[in-house]
């Protein structure tokens, strides 16, 4: 394996971390919202998580080109884009 190679492992793994990280973060948040929707969660939280996902997935992007053809980039950004809007209502 070469350098350039490392790099992209690690960038992939280090997004699928972040990724991670976040939904513990809405869970913990939901887990402390009464009625646990997230929609009930306080605004500014919310918005926070929200720009948190919008650039988890501005890197997932920026790693897709480095592995993937361009053409399936547009299809999974937009299934994290849904996913984001579905939780954040926005």
């Amino acid at each position: 394996m070469d350098a350039g190679e490392e790099k992209i492992i690690k960038a992939e793994m280090t997004l699928a971390v972040n990724l991670a990280k976040l939904a513990c973060k809405i869970g913990i948040e939901r887990f402390r919202t009464p009625g646990r929707e997230v929609s009930k969660i306080p605004d500014m939280r919310r918005k926070k998580l929200s720009k948190e996902f919008e650039e988890l997935i501005q890197e997932h992007k920026r790693i897709w080109v480095l592995r993937n053809k361009p053409g399936g980039l547009h299809k999974s950004a937009e299934a994290m884009e849904k996913s984001r809007k579905a939780l954040f209502l926005d």
